[in-house]
């Protein structure tokens, strides 16, 4: 709670003083998202500490609040922020495939494995091209790692970066239906709208 309570107080300071145009808009929506992830967590945990799910559901909130840092001025903080915004996208595919007994089934940890593998090594790849990695935002500083600044590079690498995305988000919906499929009827009104809000997200 005192790291939440840290981490969202730096971020909504973010949000209130950042001056980005549209992305302002996004990422404070994202923040207010976190924030919910972040309070519902916390309850779930204090309430159910046996099951996992409401310390995972913490940490994708914790995670989320990460995001913000890309409001910063200063081009070393802005980058560090873009290259870490996607941290929060491992703990959610951590906490939808183990949901409801917070524990990832046979097989899930590749997945969960290559969401990290994507959300990072995608965006280190695109800030060493492109000097503004966010589309879109011309008010945003220059990327802090930029080695060279090329058009077709920096397409290459967010066409990369957007398929190997679609590809595990494929993955997760086929598994989420035959889960879905292969559960009771007492488990599929447990998991049938977190799945559909999930899918939905996909």
């Amino acid at each position: 709670v005192l790291v939440g309570t840290a981490l969202y107080a730096v971020a909504i300071y973010l949000v209130v003083t950042a001056d980005l145009g549209e992305p302002r808009a996004l990422i404070t929506m994202v923040t207010v998202a976190g924030l919910i992830f972040s309070v519902a967590g916390t309850i779930a945990a204090l309430q159910r500490p046996d099951n996992r799910t409401g310390a995972q559901m913490l940490a994708v909130g914790l995670l989320w609040s990460v995001g913000a840092l890309q409001l910063a001025d200063r081009p070393i903080v802005f980058t560090i922020g873009y290259l870490l915004s996607g941290l929060a996208f491992v703990a959610f595919a951590h906490l939808i495939l183990s949901y409801p007994s917070g524990r990832l089934r046979p097989g899930d940890e590749w997945i969960v494995w290559a969401v990290l593998a994507i959300v990072t090594l995608g965006p280190l790849a695109i800030s060493l091209v492109d000097a503004s990695p966010i589309p879109g935002c011309d008010d945003c500083p220059e990327s802090a790692f930029l080695v060279t600044d090329s058009t077709a590079l920096a397409r290459a690498a967010g066409f990369a970066l957007g398929l190997s995305a679609a590809a595990v988000a494929t993955v997760v919906f086929i598994r989420l239906i035959r889960r879905f499929r292969a559960a009771s009827p007492p488990l599929r009104r447990v998991i049938g709208p977190v799945y559909f809000f999930t899918l939905i997200a996909l």
